[in-house]
């Protein structure tokens, strides 16, 4: 898995970004990645989970203060591009967070996991970034 990670990785982009630093390989799956001039770190990691898929999942931070939704778009945006990124909110007794200011954003590598919801109003378009 750290080879694929590697690749997944550099082929984002990761590791040439001027706005990012690796700073630490985390254990077999991950590496955390800290902002040059943000207050902000990123922890990036792949497994395969309960659905027998590859999913990477991107741990982000704040030292002070929970990151927000422009936080949340720039990241997705710096490691992984224009893919699809899904936020979970558990039920309570399946929480899992070991830093107050943290949030969690999955990618599927193996499959698209949603269908598309965007297609419902064809009269409304989405924000540009």
């Amino acid at each position: 898995m750290k080879r694929e990670l590697t690749e997944v990785l550099q082929s984002a982009g990761i590791g040439t970004n001027d706005d990012w630093e690796l700073k630490t390989h985390l254990a077999e799956d991950g590496y955390k990645f800290t902002h040059k001039t943000e207050k902000l770190s990123v922890i990036v990691s792949i497994n395969i989970e309960d659905d027998y898929k590859k999913w990477i999942h991107l741990s982000l931070a704040r030292p002070d203060r929970m990151p927000d939704y422009n936080d949340l778009v720039n990241i997705r945006h710096d490691f992984l591009g224009n893919r699809k990124v899904i936020m979970v909110l558990p039920e309570i007794d399946k929480h899992v967070n070991i830093h107050p200011y943290c949030l969690h954003l999955f990618h599927c590598l193996d499959a698209d996991s949603l269908p598309e919801f965007s297609g419902f109003r064809a009269d409304i378009k989405g924000r540009t970034l």
